[in-house]
């Protein structure tokens, strides 16, 4: 497998370029080779294993995959607890006629 840094990527498109770490020509990125990454996950600069395979338009990258993602907070969940009974200051209306 090779090495490189995803160079740009566009999830609207699912498109993008890795700049192989030994150099030389880019290779295409398709997100429906990314293996078990959505397509919203991957970033500028993130380092990638792939394979390698040529076409006649050039290399692009299959069996892709994240080697060390960006630090970045880990997506939480969002939990409201209800508020206590004493906290509330909202006043009660009854439903006009």
């Amino acid at each position: 497998m090779e090495t490189g840094k995803i160079k740009w990527y566009s999830p609207t498109k699912g498109v993008g370029a890795i700049a192989p770490d030994v150099g030389g020509q880019d290779v295409f990125l398709h997100s429906s080779h990314t293996a078990d990454i959505p397509p919203w996950a991957l970033k500028r600069l993130e380092r990638v294993a792939y394979e390698r395979r040529d076409a006649r338009t050039g290399p692009f990258a299959v069996k892709v995959r994240v080697l060390d993602p960006l630090s970045r907070p880990p997506r939480q969940r969002a939990t409201h607890a209800p508020p206590e009974p004493d906290s509330c200051n909202h006043t009660s209306r009854a439903p006009s006629p």
